[in-house]
């Protein structure tokens, strides 16, 4: 079976300044990059360290890999676009 899901993406910035991935509510931040910074690992931003374990992949901003499965709900941000 394939299953093609439409997401909606784009980058935030934190209260702290830093980027984030923000895919379909839930926010990601860069915890890993290879390839002169092309292909970068992202990590559930708020609820890692309590057990969540939804990732994104993306190769050129281009998400490539998702698992996002979270088990919480998506958190309330007033994070504003990295492009505005």
């Amino acid at each position: 079976m394939i299953i093609i899901a439409t997401v909606q993406a784009d980058f935030v910035t934190s209260a702290k300044g830093k980027c984030l991935l923000r895919v379909n509510g839930y926010t990601y931040h860069k915890i890993f990059a290879s390839n002169g910074g092309l292909k970068v690992r992202w990590r559930c931003s708020t609820h890692w360290a309590r057990g969540c374990r939804a990732h994104v992949h993306t190769i050129m901003n281009e998400i490539i890999k998702i698992t996002d499965q979270h088990d919480h709900p998506p958190p309330f941000t007033s994070s504003k676009s990295a492009w505005s």
